[in-house]
């Protein structure tokens, strides 16, 4: 018997850096949208738990997998393998580029939790999600719901979208992986002195990280139009961009050739990089568009889609 999950690659429409806390997190508010491709998930059950991994970005992965270390944790705090029947063999095809900004090892773990439910080997609470957060990637708390939502602290605080527009979207890649890690070290975002370790809540320690949490706060909980979205971007930005471009410059040109297909509404990096967007009116253009993009860089990773509503 097996069931099956894709991990639906994560979008940052808008992304703010509120600066770094002494526990060395950052504090983040995000407009995130998940896009309708993404890695395949497949587990057979079984007494003995093992991952396999295939699929055209296999061969990008280096160490030890992410989902293989949430899977020895679900057996071990969960005791999942107590069950007649364990969690058995995992399979991931790779279908989403490694380091390349669409939320991949966090996406595969949202979806592997979604499995894990499904299959009703146990079901997670609010404070779960959280803690595998803490201790699998900051953004899988999002990724488990794979779905539009702002998410705030260092990832743990989501709060969904009730509603947003149907749109195309097409995901860009040069072929260059960029570590996150660089990206931030490079950013040297501002301390914030009288932030809070535990919980993800801050008092900024800079007028300017106060306008931003200011400008979050009042964000719309629904967009009822892709104008309503575009303006909403158009006044936040990515605060990557700017160091992800001095680590991989390719990036520029990967957002300049976006831009310069027809019916694109406007493009963005996405979360670190080196993955780039567009939106586009609907998934048609999406395609079009990608079909003229493919003609100029063929070495490029180029994925048109759409973006998945919320339940």
């Amino acid at each position: 018997m097996s069931d099956v999950e894709t991990a639906w690659a994560k979008l940052n429409l808008s992304l703010k850096i509120l600066g770094k806390r002494p526990d060395g997190y950052h504090e983040l508010s995000s407009l995130v949208v998940f896009a309708g491709f993404g890695d395949q998930l497949r587990i057979e059950r079984g007494e003995t738990f093992s991952l396999e991994v295939d699929g055209p970005e296999a061969g990008q992965i280096l160490g030890e997998n992410l989902l293989y270390k949430l899977g020895q944790s679900l057996i071990s705090d969960f005791g999942i393998k107590s069950l007649a029947e364990g969690l058995g063999r995992v399979q991931l095809t790779k279908n989403l580029p490694v380091a390349a900004g669409l939320g991949g090892g966090s996406a595969d773990a949202g979806a592997l939790i979604r499995l894990v439910e499904k299959a009703g080997f146990s079901r997670f609470d609010e404070a779960d999600i959280i803690s595998f957060g803490k201790k699998f990637g900051a953004d899988v708390p999002v990724c488990v719901a794979s779905a539009p939502a702002f998410m705030r602290g260092i990832g743990e605080l989501v709060e969904p979208l009730s509603h947003f527009p149907k749109m195309g979207v097409l995901m860009v890649n040069p072929r260059v992986s960029v570590a996150t890690k660089d990206v931030f070290q490079r950013l040297d975002a501002p301390l914030l002195e009288n932030s809070k370790a535990e919980g993800g809540i801050t008092e900024p320690g800079a007028s300017e990280v106060t306008s931003d949490r200011r400008l979050i706060c009042e964000s719309r909980t629904k967009y009822q139009n892709i104008d309503e979205v575009i303006r909403f971007m158009q006044s936040t930005g990515n605060d990557l961009t700017e160091a992800a471009i001095e680590i991989a410059p390719v990036i520029g040109e990967v957002l300049a050739e976006i831009e310069r297909t027809e019916g694109c509404l406007i493009a963005r990096l996405s979360g670190s990089g080196a993955t780039c967007f567009g939106l586009y009116p609907s998934e048609d253009e999406a395609h079009m568009a990608a079909k003229d993009l493919i003609e100029r860089q063929q070495d490029w990773w180029i994925a048109p889609t759409f973006i998945r509503p919320p339940p």
